[in-house]
């Protein structure tokens, strides 16, 4: 394992605190907020490890989890983030049908 990799591994870790964590939230507002560091801290361990479809990916992911915190969120940014993200991740897939599962 490189350098790299360890270091998006321990990022992975605040990743997982923030994902376990809200779920045991009893409000939406502060479920959307711990998942919104989970996926930021995604981002910067798949930066680490070099996943470009993957920082693709939960960038979306990121914009949509905001917006819902924000109670912005309505059907048409929905597909006005999904659709641009389907066809990035496509695009820069390098990995086969392995790279494909972050875009299903």
């Amino acid at each position: 394992m490189t350098t790299a990799e360890i270091i998006g591994n321990i990022i992975y870790i605040g990743a997982l605190v923030c994902n376990v964590s809200s779920t045991f939230c009893k409000t939406k507002k502060n479920t959307m907020l711990l998942q919104c560091f989970n996926v930021a801290f995604e981002i910067m361990a798949n930066i680490f490890i070099f996943s470009l479809s993957a920082v693709i990916v939960n960038i979306s992911g990121l914009t949509r989890n905001i917006l819902s915190y924000k109670d912005r969120l309505d059907r048409k940014l929905t597909y006005m983030i999904l659709v641009p993200t389907v066809i990035f991740s496509l695009v820069m897939n390098t990995k086969g049908w392995i790279g494909l599962l972050p875009v299903a």
